[in-house]
């Protein structure tokens, strides 16, 4: 990734290059191969691809592109450099790239520190509550992303508000696919409406037997929030000793994986577990 993005500042590719990079480009699973990807479109004016590439991202948890990202660690510094450099030229260059203003949001949502302020100085994205509600009642820029919406519902709205949202949208109905990403919409309920109990507890005990990271991640996400433990305590036989060691195995996983490593650490430390070196965390390039 340093290599091309040190090439495209300097130099011009030909339509060929650019074919044969984006096959390239296809084969990684991260944020900034698929950046990448769509600034190379937009340079060919493939607006549908381009689009195409960012609806599918933004359809995910953002955790699970973390979880699941082959890029190799790079400094801080230099990711934000990459990113801010191709969100500012497809911003440019994307005037019919009509999801990027939900791309946007949906990144601000997602992340912290140097990085979010960067994009809240370039891009002035509105965080109200009110403006998220708005956007979330458009059947073409709303519904289809409920992890670009639903997290700002559940930050700043009412639980009330959140369980209509589920319903109204059917976002239940998706957990009869092993869809368990979906799951997280309903932390913070008190109540669980009948229409999608079953469904709820069903996709929960699948979830139980499951070894991949990510959905291994979604698992601890619904047992740190109170409600839905609360809950699934009541209905589910759950050995929460064994749970938290298979949280402390998890990160320490994805830690030496080198993948989500800064979101491995701070989890480590946030369950008692300081046998990762700090120093040795903050020089890793």
């Amino acid at each position: 990734m340093r290599k091309l993005y040190a090439e495209i500042k300097t130099k011009s590719f030909s339509r060929s290059e650019q074919y044969k990079i984006i096959l390239e480009l296809e084969k990684h699973k991260n944020l900034i191969s698929h950046l990448f990807q769509v600034y190379f479109y937009l340079k060919d004016q493939n607006y549908v691809r381009a689009n195409k590439i960012i609806i599918n991202f933004m359809k995910k948890d953002f955790i699970s592109h973390l979880i699941n990202s082959d890029i190799k660690q790079l400094e801080l510094k230099e990711t934000n450099e990459i990113l801010v450099f191709l969100l500012k030229n497809v911003s440019d260059k994307g005037k019919k790239l009509n999801y990027f203003e939900n791309f946007v949001f949906y990144l601000f949502q997602n992340t912290s520190g140097e990085f979010k302020e960067i994009l809240d100085d370039e891009f002035s994205i509105d965080r109200g509550v009110n403006y998220v509600r708005e956007k979330y009642k458009s059947f073409t820029y709303g519904k289809p992303f409920p992890f670009v919406w639903l997290p700002s519902i559940y930050e700043k709205g009412s639980k009330k508000e959140l369980s209509n949202k589920i319903l109204e949208y059917s976002l239940h109905k998706k957990l009869s696919e092993n869809n368990y990403q979906n799951l997280l919409f309903f932390r913070g309920l008190t109540k669980f409406s009948p229409s999608y109990k079953d469904e709820i507890l069903n996709t929960f005990k699948k979830l139980l037997k499951e070894s991949n990271f990510y959905p291994q991640f979604v698992l601890f996400q619904l047992l740190d929030d109170p409600d839905f433990y609360r809950y699934i305590k009541a209905h589910v036989d759950i050995n929460l000793g064994l749970v938290i060691n298979k949280k402390r195995q998890l990160f320490r996983s994805l830690y030496q994986a080198n993948r989500a490593r800064n979101l491995s650490f701070i989890y480590l430390i946030s369950i008692g577990d300081f046998s990762i070196d700090f120093n040795e965390m903050m020089s890793v390039k």
